[in-house]
């Protein structure tokens, strides 16, 4: 029998009562909701009509297909800080957003004989909730470690089954950093927030109780052939205190065997997986929009990227998309991407200058260049020693716009592959002006 899913769904829930106050939502976001769960019965009747029965991963892998290309947008779910709400958004969302709704989506149209938005809700709160309304900010399940946990009935762990190992990987970030959560921020005046972060460091405690397991890295390959379509993939997080950092569904596409190298054998190679995601990134900032599936799989395949790597660029791809750095980016007037540049030199390193800037950022009024370069590898790198391993290359760009009447240049080498302790990409930043530039020529 087919495997629905890395963690297997068996479709038990509570009754649970919801009312339209009970949730917040927009009438876009409500149409989107009803019109996959219509598409989605529509191809369970059709599946019936031939003979066949939809898996609830089938479903949810149409549902994610459906709803590739929604915005990415954090925190959606504490905009108003004051109130914990059931927060419906299919228009934004961010990828354990995303996962958790593909699924609800599922499983309402699978369970339910005429699926409704009501029911989408309840489906939602029983996914996101341990209690039943009204909620408060404690009763969210905020680690993924424990919403696999939780729904251990429904979804089953096979990490173990695919080689993985136990680790001792503490979970504490919350407590630890909770000045960082508008609802946890004043724990020290205001008792309701105090409760809260207690309520939430005896979450912590409880699932501390038993190790986390993972699927080592160099482990990956070997256990490929038992990932399968419509599994959900967790991908632990470096971070100390965290459990996962990003969620995602897996689709396995057939492939030659010549494509699926081990990816212990590629895992600090740059050149293919570094092009393909240039090539992405720059349709990001023409099209001013992320990426489809289908497109990532696509130029994967252009550039014969193994499945561990078009893992890795999707992942990159999804880190750059949300960043901060990236927002900054896009806060200047103009933005362009791959530019070329060409200079006549004398120089003891040949007569020409020639290359290309991943991502020029600038304004009319202003004479300040910031110059983003993505990086992917670096893998086991210090700050300090990828600092000195790009420091020539900053220096480069840095000469060429200040030649070229830039009286300031900002060059942010981002490493899309690596997180700091925020779960943002890593990034190393050098400053140029007429007063600091070193002419390498």
């Amino acid at each position: 029998m087919k495997k629905t899913a890395s963690l297997i769904l068996l479709l038990l829930f509570a009754a649970l009562t919801l009312s339209a106050q009970d949730w917040v939502t927009t009438p876009a976001d409500r149409a989107v909701a009803e019109r996959v769960m219509g598409n989605l019965s529509n191809e369970m009747k059709s599946a019936r009509e031939a003979g066949r029965t939809l898996s609830t991963s089938d479903l949810m892998v149409s549902a994610a297909r459906q709803l590739m290309g929604t915005k990415y947008v954090g925190g959606t779910l504490d905009r108003d800080p004051s109130s914990e709400k059931l927060t419906i958004s299919l228009t934004e969302t961010d990828c354990i957003l995303f996962v958790e709704t593909c699924l609800d989506l599922a499983l309402t149209v699978k369970e339910t004989e005429q699926p409704s938005f009501r029911s989408f809700a309840r489906k939602v709160s029983w996914s996101r909730y341990r209690n039943a309304p009204p909620y408060r900010y404690s009763d969210r399940i905020h680690y993924t470690t424990e919403w696999i946990r939780l729904k251990s009935r429904q979804l089953e762990d096979i990490t173990m089954q695919l080689g993985g190992c136990r680790v001792d990987h503490p979970i504490f970030y919350m407590s630890a950093n909770y000045q960082k959560y508008k609802q946890l921020a004043q724990a020290n005046d205001i008792p309701r927030a105090a409760l809260d972060l207690k309520r939430i460091k005896d979450v912590e405690e409880g699932l501390n109780k038993e190790p986390m397991t993972l699927i080592p890295r160099d482990k990956v390959a070997e256990a490929e052939p038992g990932i399968h379509t419509g599994d959900i993939i967790c991908f632990c997080s470096s971070v100390e205190g965290l459990d996962i950092a990003h969620v995602a569904i897996a689709v396995v596409e057939e492939e030659d065997d010549a494509l699926a190298e081990p990816f212990s054998a590629d895992s600090d190679k740059a050149t293919n997986l570094g092009s393909a995601f240039h090539q992405l990134a720059q349709s990001m900032v023409e099209s001013g929009a992320a990426p489809s599936a289908e497109r990532i799989a696509a130029v994967g395949r252009t550039w014969q990227l193994t499945r561990a790597q078009r893992s890795r660029l999707a992942l990159a791809l999804a880190r750059w998309e949300r960043s901060a750095i990236r927002a900054e980016a896009l806060s200047h007037a103009v933005l362009r991407a791959e530019v070329p540049f060409f200079l006549h030199l004398e120089s003891e390193y040949g007569d020409y200058l020639e290359g290309a800037i991943d991502l020029l950022c600038s304004d009319p009024a202003s004479t300040h260049a910031l110059v983003i370069d993505y990086k992917t590898g670096d893998a086991g790198l210090t700050l300090e020693q990828i600092r000195e391993r790009h420091a020539m290359q900053a220096g480069y760009y840095a000469d060429v716009l200040l030649r070229l009447g830039y009286a300031s240049v900002e060059c942010a080498f981002v490493c899309v592959e690596l997180e700091d302790a925020s779960g943002e990409p890593v990034v190393v930043r050098y400053s140029f002006d007429s007063s600091n530039i070193h002419s390498l020529f």
